[in-house]
């Protein structure tokens, strides 16, 4: 989050850092060294995020998106959300989620 805020133009290039670091080679990413390393990586101060993840500043935030995405009925991931619709959680093929996402487009309730 503190990236998406302060450094937008790094946060795509820093989410998918994250996201294969953990999805990919199972690294641990709650611990601050490989979130630095990530963040360093991707032209990041990777010391300055380990202070920000451990002195909580965007937690609240954190946990009130967390919450929201629970309340919409997603409990993984990958997930897609579009308005006044559920949730499309998991490794969904690519027909069905376009097929989904044209029916939204089109304002037309299950796909």
């Amino acid at each position: 989050m503190w990236v998406r805020d302060n450094v937008p133009d790094r946060f795509a290039a820093f989410d998918l850092a994250v996201f294969e670091a953990f999805f990919g080679r199972t690294e641990d990413i709650s611990d601050l060294d490989v979130l630095g390393r990530l963040a360093d990586r991707c032209g990041l101060d990777g010391t300055r995020l380990a202070d920000v993840v451990r002195e909580g500043r965007c937690r609240e935030r954190v946990l009130a998106e967390y919450q929201e995405a629970v309340d919409m009925g997603i409990r993984g991931v990958p997930a897609v959300a579009m308005p006044g619709r559920p949730p499309i959680v998991g490794a969904v093929p690519y027909p069905d989620l376009r097929r989904a996402v044209e029916a939204a487009l089109r304002g037309v309730s299950g796909a």
